[in-house]
C-alpha cells in the first residue's frame, strides 16, 4: 500500500498539472470504486490538492471533496490531452486508454481534455464524495494520528503518541494510523535500521535517547521517500506513470538474505502482526 511519500509524490504532481482545471465528466467503470454522485462536479473547478496520512483529497470550489484511497493496488495517472516534447511521460490518451483499460476503475475528464485515470487491479481502492471538508475531516480524517512531518509534531507530541501503547514492539506502533498517520511496512523497517532499533522491542523498552533517535530517523527516511519520489515494489507509479526510485536506496526493506551495508551481517525478516519486518539483528539489537 502506498505510504506517505508515495501520496505526497502524487499529490505534488497533481497540484502543479489540475489545480485551476474543471470537471468535464466523471465516467465510472466499478460502481464500487467511486462512492457519490458524479453529477456533482460537473463544470466544479479544482481549488486543491491535499494529502491526510495515506490518503489523498480533491478539493473544490464550492468545498466539495472528493477523498481516494489507493489501498494496495490503486494508482493515479494524469494524461493530458496533449503531451509536450519535454516530457518524461509515454502516455498519450488513446494509448494509454488500449494498454490498461482493463484497470481503469474511474475516468474524471477535464474541460481542456486532459484526463485523469484510477486505476486498481485489486479493486480495493475507492474515491468517495463529501459535500465539505469538514465533513470529511468527521467522518474519516478526525481519528487519525498526527502527521509525522508538520512543523507543528515535535519530539514530546512523538514520545506521548508512543507511550499509549507501551506494551507494543515499536514496529507494530510505528504502522498505526491512530497513533501517527502516514507509516506503513517500507519506512517504519528504514526507520528503525537507521535508529539501530529492534522491530520487536517493546515501546516501554526504549529510552528516551533511543525514542529520540527514531523520531529524527521516521522524518529522515519519510523525506528522503518523497526525494526518491517513492518506493515501487509493484503497482506504485507517480500521476505520469513513473516509478519511484527508494527501494533502490533502502537499506533493509525487501533485503532478506543480503548482507547489511554496515556490518555485512545478512538481513532478517520476521513477522509482525501479519506483517514482514527487515532488520539487521546486529546493527538493531
Amino acid at each position: 500500500m502506498p505510504e506517505l511519500p508515495e501520496v505526497e509524490t502524487i499529490r505534488m504532481g497533481l497540484k502543479e498539472q489540475a489545480v485551476n482545471l474543471k470537471v468535464l465528466k466523471i465516467d465510472i467503470y466499478n460502481q464500487k470504486s467511486f462512492q457519490g454522485n458524479p453529477q456533482n462536479f460537473f463544470n466544479l473547478t479544482i481549488k486543491d490538492i491535499f494529502r491526510r496520512g495515506k490518503m489523498l483529497g480533491i478539493e473544490f470550489e464550492n468545498d466539495r471533496v472528493l477523498v481516494i484511497h489507493l489501498k494496495m493496488s490503486g494508482q493515479l495517472i494524469f494524461v493530458p490531452s496533449k503531451i509536450k516534447k519535454n516530457r518524461s511521460t509515454i502516455y498519450n490518451l488513446k494509448r494509454y486508454e488500449a494498454l490498461f483499460h482493463k484497470q481503469i476503475r474511474v475516468i474524471i475528464t477535464f474541460d481542456n481534455g486532459s484526463k485523469l485515470y484510477f486505476n486498481d487491479q485489486r479493486k480495493f481502492g475507492w474515491i468517495r464524495e463529501f459535500p465539505s471538508l469538514q465533513k470529511a475531516i468527521d467522518d474519516i480524517f478526525g481519528n487519525l494520528g498526527p502527521e509525522p512531518l508538520e512543523d507543528n509534531f515535535s519530539f514530546d507530541d512523538f514520545r506521548r503518541s508512543l507511550q499509549k501503547r507501551g506494551k507494543t514492539a515499536i514496529k507494530v506502533a510505528l504502522m498505526d494510523q491512530h497513533l501517527i498517520v502516514g507509516i506503513g511496512n517500507i519506512y517504519s523497517s528504514e526507520a528503525l535500521f537507521l535508529a539501530r532499533i529492534n522491530p520487536v522491542k517493546k515501546i516501554e523498552q526504549l529510552s528516551q535517547s533511543e525514542i529520540k533517535k527514531l523520531f529524527d530517523s521516521m522524518r529522515k527516511v519519510l523525506l528522503m521517500g518523497i526525494a526518491q519520489k517513492g518506493a515501487s515494489r509493484s503497482h506504485f507509479v507517480n500521476e505520469r506513470g513513473e516509478k519511484g526510485n527508494f527501494l533502490n536506496v533502502a537499506k533493509v526493506y525487501n533485503r532478506e538474505g543480503k548482507p547489511c551495508f554496515t556490518c555485512g551481517n545478512l538481513i532478517e525478516n520476521i513477522i509482525l502482526n501479519g506483517r514482514s519486518s527487515f532488520y539487521c539483528s546486529r546493527c538493531q539489537m
